[in-house]
């Protein structure tokens, strides 16, 4: 949408978001001041050999046991390279290699999802797994093929905006009872894209119907309690108006 040139006449001052949240029941909201969500980075690697008999693994490098070095290895590096305030998952979720028990093959592959807070944190991490890589591989004379993406950003809930909507959340939905603090999630979230172009917060909709603990998003099995629509609409309105009310301006024009 930024790209297609969605504020292209209106500059916006602020944005304001939901996201359901599938823990908390209808009537309640959820927050996190700072940063909401995690960046979601990560990396395809393949490890390469001329590959030869699993009899004589002298004859060739074992792609598999580099590639099972470098997974150990990615897990040793986040308890002992990062800050334990520096909140870092790597997670190996695809690692494929070979056809038969008696062959070592010629390549393993491998694909991780790596999420932390951050633009300063993400270069760190991308250069330290550069680095584990080529030094493990280099090691055991093995040819390899790294890409590294960086995807989708971090939300940062700027922490004064959180602040009035939840003044006005509180207001609305009858007190602080209703107001939920989070811990910053690992889970992705776009979002994040319009905090790059002017102060942005996003809360968390409790959805959960009366005769459920919970309710799990992003799934089949998902059910809402519909008395959320009504309670969101509301809120959402209120937060507007207050920030226009506050802050007494229209949309900028160029």
């Amino acid at each position: 949408m930024i790209k297609d040139g969605a504020f292209k006449d209106i500059v916006p001052a602020a944005f304001f978001a939901y996201h359901v949240d599938g823990t908390l029941k209808a009537g309640r909201i959820g927050y996190a001041s700072g940063f909401m969500s995690a960046n979601v980075d990560g990396f395809n690697l393949e490890i390469k050999s001329e590959g030869c008999h699993g009899a004589y693994p002298n004859s060739c490098v074992d792609p598999i046991v580099v590639g099972a070095q470098i997974v150990i290895a990615l897990q040793v590096m986040i308890s002992r390279e990062i800050g334990v305030h520096d909140n870092t998952v790597i997670t190996v979720g695809s690692f494929h290699a070979g056809s038969a028990r008696n062959i070592i093959p010629r390549s393993a592959r491998l694909e991780a999802t790596v999420r932390n807070y951050g633009e300063a944190q993400r270069q760190v991490l991308r250069d330290k797994i550069t680095r584990l890589v080529s030094n493990i591989c280099g090691a055991a004379g093995a040819a390899f093929d790294l890409k590294y993406h960086f995807g989708t950003a971090s939300v940062y809930n700027d922490p004064a905006l959180t602040l009035q909507a939840l003044a006005t959340a509180e207001r609305i939905l009858g007190g602080k009872s209703a107001l939920v603090e989070q811990k910053p999630e690992m889970g992705g979230e776009d979002f994040s894209y319009f905090g790059t172009v002017a102060p942005a917060v996003m809360l968390n909709l409790g959805v959960v119907p009366p005769d459920r603990e919970t309710t799990a998003v992003h799934s089949p099995t998902f059910i809402a309690d519909e008395a959320a629509i009504p309670i969101g609409v509301n809120l959402m309105a209120n937060i507007i108006m207050d920030y226009q009310m506050k802050h007494a301006m229209s949309p900028k024009k160029r």
